[in-house]
């Protein structure tokens, strides 16, 4: 990265809306969201400044997780962070 350009989070929470089917497209509806969390080190070490990346891609250092999920594997990456320290 450039030295003017950081990742100034513990991590970073990418959201996937995965409803296909246009006539039953809600986003306000929760169970059709999946998130993956990656820590912000491994985001720097792998992907380095690169501006896009896949979600299979991020999905080799983050496991999917629904809503309900979501808080566990926050604090479970920033938990492994912060043991890393």
């Amino acid at each position: 990265m450039a030295e003017d350009e950081i990742r100034s989070a513990d991590c970073y929470i990418f959201c996937v809306y995965e409803e296909q089917d246009i006539q039953n497209v809600n986003v306000l509806n929760l169970d059709k969201w999946s998130f993956v969390v990656v820590a912000t080190e491994k985001l720097n070490e792998v992907f380095g400044n690169q501006k896009s990346v896949s979600l299979s891609r991020l999905q080799q250092f983050g496991q999917a997780v629904k809503y309900d999920g979501l808080k566990c594997a926050i604090d479970l990456v920033l938990d492994m962070t912060n043991s890393a320290v």
